[in-house]
């Protein structure tokens, strides 16, 4: 079988679709048979390459051979140069920008979320931007020219790809991504697939780089630890509001963010964007992880805290109660005193109780996890 693989995906930003493929394509490597070709797909054109191990250097003795995209068309590519399977990592990124509705390999197509379509339908907006003057112009353009709407276009050639082509398949990462694909873009429930998001790729060194996360975890503070935070989806503002109202009663604690570009008072610590292993080494000292966020398509971040047993405060919206079932402290992402409680009930539970819940719950969705890799494998591969 020869495969082409989207890597297109990855060139753009480190994410968590991004880490996704990368975790499929060095599985895919390593569950090859002998007459199987993997063949990367990228495009010069994007003008970069997120991560140093997915450039077509790095990759140059891995797979069969490269095909660049820049300035190509996609079906065309595929029938000239015999490819049995188009693996398509991300939907939402490639349906812009080929053209993926004329494809006549098979195709699998993996579509992590419909973020903003839900977004859009929902008003998140109105939960958005809306702290200066530029932020509340930017919400009313969005709603009166119709910004967002332009986007939701980016489906089109996956929908209208399933339509007319019977090998076709559509993966997603949970329930809530199924649904939302049958609600708002009427795809029956028979064509699309429930697989959940592997495990990332990631090594935790005992060297902590950041000399910021070195002290502080050298210090023996209880942190509480928020990653992800200048992403507004990520309603990093009310859980710091929360966490402000909190610490007045409970001062030996700090609030940890990741990514947020300045303190908001004595006991809320900045950290810039960590190396893969520094990340992991704060999720690994962490009191315990704080998760607002209005919406997830998966929603890694709290699943990885879950693996060193930290207890997780999450939104009960979008797919968190699907993937972290009873293990956290639920509080509803709309309201800040909600946070606050859930930070208020982490104080007065038992916390090795709270710690054994999460730790169960990782064994769970990892055994599930590897289920699912293993099934996406078998897909890929079945002729």
């Amino acid at each position: 079988m020869k495969i082409l693989f989207d890597l297109v995906t990855t060139q753009f930003f480190v994410g968590g679709a991004q880490e996704y493929i990368r975790k499929v394509f060095y599985t895919l490597l390593e569950s090859l048979k002998p007459e199987d070709e993997v063949w990367m797909a990228h495009d010069s054109s994007v003008g970069k390459y997120a991560y140093a191990d997915l450039t077509p250097q790095a990759l140059a003795d891995k797979v069969a051979g490269e095909v660049d995209l820049a300035g190509k068309t996609l079906s065309q590519v595929i029938h000239d140069q015999h490819f049995d399977t188009l693996f398509i990592g991300c939907g939402q990124y490639w349906g812009p920008r080929y053209d993926v509705d004329k494809v006549d390999s098979r195709v699998i197509c993996v579509v992590h979320d419909l973020c903003d379509e839900e977004v859009l339908h929902e008003h998140l907006n109105y939960y958005l931007k809306l702290d200066s003057v530029k932020g509340f112009l930017k919400r009313v353009g969005r709603q009166i020219m119709g910004i967002d709407k332009k986007s939701l276009n980016r489906m089109t050639p996956i929908v209208e790809l399933l339509k007319r082509n019977s090998d076709a398949r559509l993966v997603t990462v949970s329930d809530f991504s199924r649904y939302s694909l049958q609600f708002q873009l009427n795809i029956p429930e028979d064509r699309i697939r429930v697989l959940w998001s592997p495990e990332r790729v990631g090594e935790c060194q005992p060297e902590i780089e950041n000399a910021e996360l070195r002290a502080l975890i050298e210090s023996k503070t209880p942190y509480i630890l928020m990653t992800n935070t200048n992403r507004e989806l990520k309603n990093a503002k009310k859980a710091i509001a929360a966490f402000a109202r909190f610490v007045k009663e409970h001062p030996q604690y700090k609030l940890v963010t990741v990514g947020y570009p300045s303190s908001a008072f004595a006991e809320h610590q900045i950290l810039p964007y960590l190396s893969e292993s520094d990340l992991i080494n704060a999720q690994k000292h962490c009191h315990a992880f704080l998760f607002p966020s209005y919406f997830e398509g998966f929603g890694y971040p709290p699943v990885e805290a879950m693996r060193w047993g930290k207890p997780v405060l999450a939104s009960n919206v979008t797919s968190m109660p699907e993937i972290l079932a009873d293990a956290p402290i639920w509080f509803s992402p709309y309201y800040t005193s909600d946070i606050y409680s859930a930070l208020c009930r982490l104080t007065s539970a038992d916390y090795n109780t709270l710690s054994g819940r999460s730790l169960r719950r990782y064994y769970e969705v990892a055994q599930r996890q590897q289920h699912d890799l293993s099934a996406l494998m078998d897909l890929i591969l079945d002729e």
